[in-house]
């Protein structure tokens, strides 16, 4: 499934970039030149991959290798998966972006099949403890949260901002320009850097703690509006991918946050919408 949905959406994505040739602002990276042969052979093989759904071919190719692994967990020999998943990612993930998100995939694999005996631990911990923990953790993660929203959006815009009538404008120009530098090669994403990886593992950790613990407030709040998109998790992303593709095409790009705020949550309530008439459509069928 997971391969037919890559496939499917980069020709489809590629077929609408190479209709609409003159528009100038859908997405970088369009094949060019190929032959139709060639293209439809590099889709078909994962060697070309178009859209905002990029992330599918790398879940598919992990998910040839997920019996083995789950092989070698059952058999105890978690340690070999983890010990396989972690050299592969140091030795070749800045030559092979497979090789460097795979870290995700089978650590989080690991990690779920030990999830009841990880959950039984915790719940030994006295209550005090566990909210100071996660007091701690969810410190850390607002503060490197916003370390990096800082190095993604605020350096970048005073870097490319040359008029600085004061001088201490212009310091806090250099000083972000210098965080950036200092931040990038250790949390870049395609090569899923060391600093990348143990953020990736420490807010998820604090989300999934933190969501546990207020769950039934959480789902009464807003679980009617959750649930239908996490049970769906594989069609929502797909069907988000074609939504952003649309958003490129049909409306102007505006920087007010008004307008932002406005188009994203209209697209949250189309996905929602579609999504739960994806949910009757699967329950209809299975009945």
């Amino acid at each position: 499934m997971l391969y037919l949905w890559s496939i499917s959406l980069t020709l489809l994505f590629t077929f609408v970039g190479y209709w609409l040739s003159d528009y100038a602002g859908i997405k970088p990276g369009i094949a060019e030149g190929l032959s139709n042969a060639t293209l439809l052979w590099q889709t078909l093989t994962l060697q070309y991959v178009y859209g905002w759904a990029d992330f599918l071919p790398w879940y598919a190719v992990f998910m040839i290798a997920a019996p083995l692994a789950l092989w070698l967990v059952y058999k105890r020999l978690a340690w070999l998966v983890v010990l396989i998943s972690v050299l592969s990612w140091w030795m070749w993930r800045d030559t092979n972006s497979y090789f460097a998100w795979q870290i995700l995939f089978f650590i989080g694999l690991v990690g779920g099949y030990y999830l009841q005996y990880f959950e039984t631990v915790y719940a030994r911990v006295a209550l005090p403890v566990k909210k100071k923990l996660m007091i701690w953790l969810s410190g850390i993660s607002i503060i490197t949260l916003m370390a990096s929203w800082s190095a993604i959006f605020i350096s970048p815009t005073l870097t490319n901002h040359q008029d600085f009538g004061l001088a201490w404008m212009a310091s806090i120009r250099e000083l972000a320009t210098a965080w950036a530098n200092l931040a990038n090669p250790w949390f870049g994403k395609w090569a899923m850097s060391p600093g990348r990886v143990l953020l990736s593992f420490l807010w998820f950790i604090t989300l999934y703690l933190v969501i546990r613990y207020y769950e039934t407030t959480i789902t009464r709040w807003v679980g009617k509006f959750l649930l239908p998109l996490g049970r769906n998790s594989l069609f929502v992303y797909g069907f988000q991918s074609i939504v952003i593709f649309a958003v490129a095409i049909l409306i102007p790009y505006t920087t007010s946050f008004v307008w932002n705020l406005l188009i994203n949550v209209i697209c949250l309530a189309l996905m929602w919408f579609v999504a739960k008439l994806w949910q009757k459509y699967r329950q209809r069928i299975a009945t």
